[in-house]
């Protein structure tokens, strides 16, 4: 399987955290040329607004055929942590610990490994989800966990073959770059 798990671009802050900021739009379109030629069999993303209007602009260059998975297993954590506590009441958003993240995002790696092995599988998600999936993935604990990081828009690639880690590479912002 070749897994790429895309970060959402650049969104609000408070009310407006589920959706892009202008920024976040511009990211959003650069991220379509990316996928171009990678030749995409499936695709899960969140069911937040944010996580879904990135991908608009990722669909005009995959496959006719691909298929798209709004999927609650690839969700947000939460609100994120500068989001105000009377936005969270007003929109009842409930909050994951971060045992229940990693424990939600290794049940979904292993349905991934099981359901798509010879799949090239895109997850257009959030930060924490994607933070717990490079952790899973490259087997990251303790100290050296604390160095991943995940931009807004970014891209992270992993081959796996026989569920082994062959290659990677995490928090790619070349297409932002250029």
């Amino acid at each position: 399987m070749n897994l790429y798990l895309v970060r959402h671009g650049q969104r609000g802050k408070n009310e407006k955290f589920d959706t892009l900021t202008k920024e976040g739009i511009w990211q959003s379109k650069r991220l379509g040329p990316y996928f171009k030629d990678k030749k995409i069999d499936y695709v899960y993303v969140s069911p937040q607004k944010r996580a879904r209007d990135t991908l608009k602009h990722i669909i005009p260059y995959l496959n006719k055929n691909v298929k798209i998975d709004i999927s609650e297993s690839v969700k947000q954590q939460g609100a994120p942590a500068e989001v105000e506590e009377w936005v969270i009441k007003k929109y009842k958003i409930k909050n994951e610990t971060d045992s229940q993240t990693k424990i939600r995002t290794s049940k979904f790696l292993k349905l991934l490994k099981k359901k798509h092995k010879k799949d090239n599988v895109l997850i257009v998600t959030h930060k924490r989800f994607a933070t717990f999936t490079i952790k899973i993935l490259l087997n990251l604990k303790g100290k050296r966990g604390k160095y991943v990081y995940v931009p807004s828009s970014s891209v992270s690639y992993f081959k796996i073959e026989s569920n082994k880690l062959k290659d990677f590479l995490t928090s790619d912002i070349r297409h932002l770059l250029r």
